[in-house]
Parts: structure tokens; C-alpha cells; sequence
């Protein structure tokens, strides 16, 4: 499955879902597609198509936080 146009960010997804941690949502009316944390609920937003220089390392950043929260 396709979760962004980026090759790296596609690769994080993928194997954050693989992980059976995370649950991918399409977008749906929505702008952005999300990943839901299933121990906890919390949503985190997949850019489709980032610009951001810095945009991989804050959603790694982002999935290490949201695995800790309980």
C-alpha cells in the first residue's frame, strides 16, 4: 500500500503499521491520511506529499513519543 509520495516517509508508515502498533486511515474527506495509535487512540497526520526539510525526523520523533504515552 501507497501511505505517501515520499519514499522514506512511506517507508516509516509501512513499517510502523507492520508493527501491528499502528492503524493507517485514508483520507476520507480529509486532508491529511492519519495513523492511529492502538494502545493508546492517539492520531498522528501522514503529509502526503512534504516539503518540510525537517519533516522525517519530527514523525520519527513523533511515533518514539506516542509509543511511550499509555
Amino acid at each position: 500500500m501507497r501511505y505517501s509520495n515520499h519514499k522514506d516517509y512511506n517507508d516509516l508508515v509501512a513499517n510502523a503499521v507492520q508493527s501491528g502498533k499502528w492503524q493507517f486511515f485514508s483520507k476520507k474527506g480529509h486532508k491529511h491520511a492519519c495513523i492511529k495509535n492502538l494502545a493508546n487512540g492517539h492520531r498522528l497526520a501522514i503529509p502526503v506529499s512534504p516539503s518540510d526539510t525537517r519533516g522525517l525526523l519530527n514523525l520519527k520523533a513523533q511515533i518514539r513519543r506516542l509509543e511511550r504515552i499509555l
